[in-house]
């Protein structure tokens, strides 16, 4: 691991930020796809660079619901209640 760090810490200047702009681009990329597979605005990968937030964020939507995957039929049998 050192002998990593001691390559990227010997790139130029201009490397490292392109190294981190990929990271960040990635990040927010995942998060986006996350995010429209759950039926929500793509705009919510922006919360994937930020680390704490980013947390809270993704666990929310693992327990929330995904209409994209779940489907229409899904969505109707939850919103309507059967008479008793």
């Amino acid at each position: 691991m050192s002998a990593f760090i001691d390559i990227i810490a010997h790139l130029p200047n201009w490397v490292q930020w392109l190294l981190q702009g990929i990271s960040i681009f990635g990040l927010m990329a995942t998060g986006a796809v996350v995010a429209t597979r759950a039926g929500r605005n793509p705009y919510w990968g922006i919360a994937a660079i930020l680390p704490y937030i980013a947390i809270v964020v993704f666990w929310a939507f693992a327990f929330s619901r995904w209409p994209a995957v779940d489907g229409p039929e899904e969505q109707e049998k939850e919103t309507k209640a059967e008479p008793v």
